[in-house]
């Protein structure tokens, strides 16, 4: 890795290709030169200010000076064709709600970083990952949970607008799950 600072975007980190374990040999060239510096990136917000990573892309050359070009694979991403680095959705969320931060100072802050997020946008990160994580930790907490009790409570529920003067109740559970280590989890369940 090798890091590089631009005006006002923060440090760049380039990522090699993994398939390359020696030393670039004298026929290879970058694509992009140092002063048209432009890879793929996204804005990451490591404090005390956005980080910006970069894939770069390597080309060989033949006899005639051209070749294919030889691209790193992306590497993963935990929401699909999404702009922010991994330290920005861990970021996001640990100071909405393990510090209390609404998004408006939120908004400020990232923009002080340089890093124009608006509500929104952070709103929607946010959702995203709160689905994607926390599917993740309720299913291994009930997949290793040691049940003490559960509780399914059914009611009914009222239905939505429907022609007609007779509309019938739909029927659901709530179900409460208390485990070791004084863990509560709710379920509900429609029918």
């Amino acid at each position: 890795m090798r890091r590089r600072e631009s005006a006002g975007t923060g440090p760049r980190v380039a990522v090699a290709s993994p398939r390359r374990s020696c030393p670039r040999p004298p026929s290879w060239s970058r694509t992009s030169s140092s002063s048209s510096w432009s890879p793929r990136a996204k804005p990451s917000a490591l404090p005390p200010r956005p980080a910006t990573s970069a894939q770069v892309k390597y080309q060989t050359k033949t006899a005639q000076g051209d070749g294919p070009i030889e691209t790193a694979p992306v590497p993963p991403e935990l929401l699909r064709r999404c702009l922010p680095a991994p330290s920005t959705l861990a970021h996001l969320p640990t100071q909405k709600f393990c510090d209390g931060l609404p998004l408006y100072p939120l908004e400020d802050i990232c923009a002080r970083d340089g890093l124009h997020l608006d509500r929104s946008t952070m709103s929607l990160w946010l959702e995203a990952v709160g689905a994607t994580l926390g599917a993740t930790v309720v299913a291994a907490m009930g997949a290793d949970a040691l049940w003490f009790a559960t509780d399914a409570t059914g009611f009914t529920i009222q239905p939505g607008s429907r022609a007609g003067p007779r509309r019938p109740c739909c029927e659901g559970h709530y179900v409460v799950k208390i485990a070791d280590r004084s863990h509560i989890l709710f379920e509900f369940h429609d029918q």
